[in-house]
């Protein structure tokens, strides 16, 4: 190497090689250059089938069921690597149950709930859990719940299941 001289690059590799998305959903791909002081470290991006699968700077968007291939290419040689999309349909929750809707408890006690997510194999079983009054009672990190009133929302669709328990 002498100084001043661009530094070719070698090969590129992605952080993946394979990975399901859901339609309407995304994945950040990392490409990295070699040699790590290579000169031109711009690469491009290109999907095999832009409606199954698009990709914009490494951010790959399901379209459509299906599969894909997205390939990364080195502007300075040519060099390539892939990532195997395959592109799914979300399966929507359809309710969230608990398994108390209602106890009673003493102040200072906790009460661990559990939700449930319906159907099992939902895409987004994201619970957010809440209560009615902080200043009676609060939700803990692990779910051990004093509390007056209990709300679970799954994946901001709106479907509750909620638990009364009265404090004494």
């Amino acid at each position: 190497y002498t100084e001043g001289t661009p530094i070719p690059v070698t090969g590129v590799t992605l952080d993946a090689d394979a990975g399901t998305i859901d339609i309407g959903a995304t994945q950040t791909l990392t490409a990295t250059v070699a040699p790590y002081e290579a000169s031109n470290k711009n690469v491009t991006w290109s999907s095999s089938d832009d409606a199954i699968a698009t990709v914009v700077d490494g951010v790959v968007t399901g379209v459509a069921e299906g599969a894909a291939t997205i390939t990364v290419t080195t502007n300075d040689g040519g060099f390539t690597d892939t990532f195997a999309a395959t592109i799914v349909a979300a399966v929507p929750v359809t309710g969230v149950t608990l398994d108390a809707e209602a106890g009673d408890i003493q102040i200072g006690a906790t009460q661990t709930l559990t939700a449930t997510v319906e159907p099992a194999e939902a895409t987004n079983k994201t619970i957010t859990w809440s209560t009615s009054d902080e200043a009676i009672a609060t939700i803990h990190v692990r779910d051990l719940l004093p509390l007056l009133h209990y709300v679970s929302d799954i994946g901001n669709l709106g479907y509750l299941g909620y638990c009364v328990l009265l404090l004494h």
